[in-house]
């Protein structure tokens, strides 16, 4: 069983509860924040191994999360996921080199990407 800490981000109750239950069967410990408001307050508490962020969300979006984590927290811009809908949203991610995945994906898609990235040195 893995030790791993994922860091979720993610406004829309039915695709975080998907995501979730699929992180935990593949064996990684998960928390949940509702915006990147919220997830700040997690990250001042706790270490993470991966973020996954969705773009879209009240409060805190995914690129202001992100410039927060850049500022703050410069450690985990390379374990950092940006999930989006729409191709716009994410082309200030894709300048940084950051991971996009773009809905919708598969669960496969899902669990390869995290575990990619959570395995990079």
């Amino acid at each position: 069983m893995s030790d791993k800490r994922v860091l979720l981000v993610d406004d829309d109750d039915t695709i975080a509860s998907l995501e979730t239950e699929v992180l935990k069967t593949s064996g990684y410990s998960v928390d949940r924040a509702v915006n990147g408001l919220e997830a700040v307050g997690k990250l001042e508490f706790n270490i993470y191994d991966i973020i996954v962020s969705d773009y879209l969300m009240p409060e805190m979006n995914g690129e202001q999360f992100y410039k927060y984590l850049e500022e703050k927290h410069p450690e985990m811009l390379d374990k950092f996921i940006i999930v989006s809908g729409s191709i716009s949203d994410t082309n200030f991610f894709t300048s940084r080199g950051v991971i996009v995945l773009s809905k919708p994906f598969s669960i496969k898609e899902f669990t390869d990407t995290v575990n990619n990235v959570i395995n990079r040195s």
